[in-house]
């Protein structure tokens, strides 16, 4: 049995991101990380299986960030509008830090089918946070209308456009 050292798991990815931020993604491997880290290659594969799993980690805890955040807006009770523009500056704010695979041709090569998988883990969990808002402020709710904002919120997000032109659309469906 491997031997797992305290926070090696949290001191990769901190490095990972430092690598991705400075180098870009083609900058990282698995050996390049082990070396900046002091660490053989294979203490690496202790805790992550893959370059791609890495810096999906580096991601996804990025998003936990954003996560909270949106769910602390939710939790005060705010009104849907709050929500979504919360959730919008999050979803903006993870795609800027995280450009440097986003954006990047060679990334979306390798994690077209991460991405594919994610974005349905992302627009589920943007849904959930905005059925408690949405039940209580839409004209008509239904099971549906949270996925598609959540949808289209990401979208916006993503392709830079701003909050408001989104909201002129679907503010319409909200008291």
């Amino acid at each position: 049995m491997p031997k797992l050292l305290d926070n090696m798991r949290e001191s990769l990815i901190a490095e990972t991101k430092k690598v991705l931020a400075s180098e870009g993604f083609s900058a990282v491997s698995i050996r390049y990380i082990a070396k900046r880290c002091s660490v053989a290659t294979g203490t690496i594969y202790n805790y992550f299986r893959s370059k791609e799993s890495l810096i999906a980690a580096c991601m996804l805890e990025d998003w936990g960030k954003a996560e909270e955040v949106i769910l602390d807006c939710v939790n005060k009770g705010s009104h849907s509008k709050e929500v979504m523009l919360t959730a919008y500056d999050c979803i903006t704010d993870f795609c800027e830090r995280n450009a440097h695979v986003i954006r990047d041709p060679e990334a979306m090569k390798e994690f077209g089918s991460y991405f594919r998988t994610y974005h349905k883990v992302l627009v589920n969990s943007i849904s959930k946070k905005l059925d408690v808002p949405l039940k209580r402020d839409a004209y008509h709710y239904s099971a549906t209308l949270s996925v598609y904002i959540a949808e289209t919120l990401i979208d916006q997000a993503v392709a830079g456009r701003g909050f408001d032109d989104f909201y002129e659309v679907w503010g319409q469906l909200i008291k």
